[in-house]
């Protein structure tokens, strides 16, 4: 255990450490609550919170996809935003009620088209 602690410090631990962390959380708060009783500002609580459980997933599966196409090595976070924004996205919608395959659909190649876009930026801000 000190020698877990000692290594978070160093950091070489930490996103794993907080990953586990965020999904513990994620448990006692969704186990703890009943969405129809609570007021809106925990609902939105819990989307921020899955939100960034997610993030630190993709991110996590990114870094090891890393590892095999080092191409995306520069590029992890960015795509890991797009993702996790549209699995909110998808979630909250579905959650509402408001989700059908079409609108599933629909935001797929927005997502793509942003993510080309805000890509393309970048490397045209690197390049002057």
């Amino acid at each position: 255990m000190l020698y877990l602690l000692i290594e978070v410090k160093k950091k070489k631990y930490l996103p794993i450490v907080s990953l586990m962390l965020l999904l513990v959380l994620d448990g006692l708060f969704f186990l703890s609550t009943d969405p129809i009783k609570i007021p809106l500002s925990l609902i939105i609580f819990g989307f921020l919170l899955l939100g960034l459980t997610i993030y630190r997933l993709i991110m996590a599966t990114l870094k090891l996809v890393a590892i095999y196409i080092p191409k995306i090595q520069n590029q992890h976070a960015r795509l890991a935003r797009m993702l996790t924004l549209t699995v909110v996205l998808l979630m909250a919608m579905q959650s509402i009620g408001q989700l059908s395959g079409r609108d599933a659909i629909a935001l797929l190649p927005l997502v793509i088209l942003s993510y080309l876009y805000l890509t393309h930026a970048n490397t045209q801000k690197l390049k002057r």
